[in-house]
C-alpha cells in the first residue's frame, strides 16, 4: 500500500475515480443549485455559435429589442464551447465533458504543484485527491461555469512558476505561469489573487538579486501585459453594460452593507461552507492538522510563509468585498482551494507516518463523502431545480419548436432572467415576479404593453398564478401550448387597445 500511494501511477487512479464518479451525470441538462449560472454560460456559448464568433460581443438572451450585446467576464470558456458547437453541432452535453477536462487538469495540476513544493508523491496525492473531492468542486467540476477553467489555469500558473524557480534559465516557464494567471483573471477577475504569492516571491528574489536583467524585464513585461489585459477587458465590459443597459452579468463588487446580515453570512461560511462544501470532512481533518503543524514546527520561518500570508490577506479582503455574494454563491470561494489544500497536504504529512492504509482509507472516505453530499441533494429526481417541462427532452423540444428561435417573446416569472430563455431557446423580454407583467414601466406603459410595442410576439408563462390572472385574457391571440407548468400563446399586434 505504501508503494502504491507513493507511485506516480496513483495520480491516474485519482483521475480515473473522478471520471468514474461523474459518468452517470454527463448527459444531464443544466440543473440544481446555480442552474442560472449554468444556463447563462450555455446561452452565451450558443449565441456565439449562432450569431457570429466575435468574442468581443458577449450576447445575452434577455435582450428585449436589442442585439443583446453587453459586458461580461471574458468569454474564454464560452468560446471554446462555441467552437465545439461549430465543429460537431450543438449539444449541451459537450459542456460537461469540457468542464470535466478542466476538472482533471485541476487535480493533476495540484498534484504536480505539491510535488514541485518538495512534498513526497504520497503527500502530493493526498492534497490533490482531497481537493478533487472537495464537495463544491465535485459538483461544479462538470457544470458549465467559467470558474472551472479559471481554477485550472490558476493552479497550473502556480506550478509553472515554481518550475521556473528551479530552472530559472528556462524563461518559458515564467511566461507560461504569467500567461495562465492572466487567463484566469480574464475569465474571472478574482483568480488574479493567485498571482499574489508569485509577485511576492519574485519581488523578494529581485531584492536578493537572484535574477538577471533579462528575467526581470520578461517578468515585468508579461505580468504588466496580463494585468493590463484584465483591466482593459473589464473596463470594456463595463462600457458595454452602460451602452446596452443589460445587466445580466454582474461584474461589480457587492459588499454587504447590513452588518448583521454580514455576520450571518460569515458565520455560515466558517461553520458550514468551509468544512462541509470546500474542505470536506476528511479535508477538514488535514486542514486542522496543517494549522497545528505550522505552529508546532514554526513554519513562519519557511520561505513560503510571507507569500502565503499575503495571499491569505488578499483572499480575506476579496471575501469581504464580495460578502453579499458569499451568502448564496459558494462557488465564488473556489479560488481558495489551492491555498486550503496546500495546508491540508501539510497536515496529511503528519498523519502519513502512521500507517499507509489509513491514508488510503481516508482518501476513499473523502470520495464517498463527496458523492454522498452532492448526489442526493443535487443529482437525483426531485432536485432538478428547473421545471419538469424543461427537464424532460420531449416537452423541452416541443417548447423550443413552437415558434422560430428568432421570435421575440416575453417570459416569466423568472428571477434569473435566463433560465426560461435558455430552455425554450428564445430571446426577448422577461419579468421576474408574479404579476409584474402588468406593472408600469418608466414610459407609463405596462411591461407587457411595452414589450408588445417593442416586438414581443409570443408569451411563455411559467407559473400557475399567472395562468389564473384574468388580466392575461385580452392578450391571448392564439394558444399554442399549455400544461400544468407552461402556457404559451401568441400576443396580439402592437397598437391594439386592451
Amino acid at each position: 500500500m505504501n508503494k502504491f500511494i507513493h507511485h506516480p501511477a496513483a495520480m491516474w487512479v485519482m483521475l480515473g475515480m473522478i471520471i468514474l464518479t461523474h459518468l452517470p451525470f454527463m448527459s444531464e441538462p443544466p440543473r440544481s443549485i446555480h442552474v442560472w449560472r449554468q444556463s447563462i454560460t450555455l446561452s452565451m456559448a450558443r449565441n456565439l455559435s449562432e450569431e457570429g464568433m466575435n468574442i468581443l460581443e458577449p450576447r445575452v438572451d434577455r435582450r428585449m429589442d436589442t442585439e443583446g450585446i453587453t459586458g461580461s467576464q471574458f468569454l474564454s470558456y464560452e468560446y471554446i464551447l462555441a467552437t465545439l458547437y461549430k465543429l460537431f453541432g450543438e449539444n449541451e452535453n459537450y459542456s460537461r465533458w469540457l468542464s470535466l477536462f478542466f476538472y482533471l487538469l485541476i487535480a493533476a495540476g495540484m498534484y504536480h504543484l505539491l510535488l514541485q513544493l518538495n512534498l513526497k508523491p504520497g503527500i502530493a496525492l493526498c492534497g490533490a485527491w482531497l481537493m478533487a473531492f472537495s464537495p463544491e468542486l465535485f459538483y461544479h467540476g462538470i457544470n458549465a461555469i467559467p470558474d472551472i477553467l479559471a481554477l485550472a489555469t490558476s493552479v497550473w500558473g502556480l506550478y509553472f512558476f515554481f518550475q521556473w524557480q528551479q530552472q530559472t534559465i528556462q524563461t518559458k516557464w515564467l511566461v507560461l505561469s504569467l500567461a495562465c494567471i492572466s487567463i484566469s483573471g480574464l475569465t474571472k477577475l478574482q483568480y488574479l489573487a493567485t498571482g499574489v504569492p508569485i509577485a511576492v516571491l519574485f519581488i523578494r528574489g529581485m531584492i536578493r538579486r537572484e535574477y538577471t536583467r533579462g528575467m526581470i524585464l520578461t517578468a515585468f513585461y508579461t505580468g504588466f501585459m496580463g494585468i493590463l489585459s484584465c483591466l482593459a477587458w473589464y473596463l470594456y465590459a463595463h462600457s458595454l453594460i452602460q451602452a446596452s443597459g443589460l445587466k445580466d452579468i454582474g461584474i461589480v463588487f457587492q459588499p454587504e452593507t447590513d452588518w448583521k446580515r454580514g455576520m450571518q453570512i460569515l458565520t455560515r461560511n466558517l461553520i458550514s461552507d468551509l468544512p462541509e462544501l470546500l474542505l470536506g470532512y476528511v479535508g477538514l481533518l488535514g486542514f486542522g492538522m496543517g494549522i497545528w503543524v505550522a505552529f508546532r514546527r514554526k513554519l513562519y520561518r519557511h520561505t513560503l510563509f510571507l507569500p502565503v500570508l499575503i495571499w491569505v490577506l488578499v483572499l480575506i479582503a476579496y471575501h469581504l468585498i464580495e460578502l453579499r455574494q458569499m451568502g448564496v454563491h459558494q462557488y465564488y470561494m473556489l479560488p481558495y482551494l489551492p491555498l486550503l489544500f496546500l495546508i491540508v497536504a501539510i497536515g496529511m504529512r503528519s498523519i502519513a507516518p502512521a500507517r499507509p492504509w489509513i491514508i488510503a482509507l481516508l482518501l476513499l472516505l473523502s470520495s464517498m463523502l463527496a458523492f454522498n453530499r452532492i448526489v442526493p441533494a443535487r443529482w437525483v429526481d426531485g432536485q432538478e431545480g428547473i421545471l419538469l417541462s424543461f427537464y424532460k427532452p420531449e416537452t423541452r423540444r416541443q417548447l423550443e419548436n413552437l415558434v422560430p428561435h428568432t421570435t421575440r417573446v416575453i417570459t416569466g416569472p423568472d428571477k434569473s432572467g435566463c433560465i426560461n430563455f435558455y430552455f425554450t431557446h428564445k430571446k426577448g423580454f422577461c419579468f421576474e415576479q408574479t404579476g409584474e407583467a402588468f406593472s408600469l414601466t418608466w414610459n407609463g406603459m405596462t411591461l407587457i404593453d411595452d414589450a408588445i410595442a417593442r416586438g414581443a410576439r409570443v408569451a411563455y408563462l411559467t407559473s400557475p398564478d399567472e395562468f389564473n390572472d384574468p388580466r392575461w385574457i385580452p392578450y391571448i391571440s392564439k394558444e399554442l401550448f399549455r400544461n400544468e407548468e407552461v402556457w404559451v400563446f401568441e400576443l396580439p399586434p402592437a397598437g391594439k387597445n386592451y
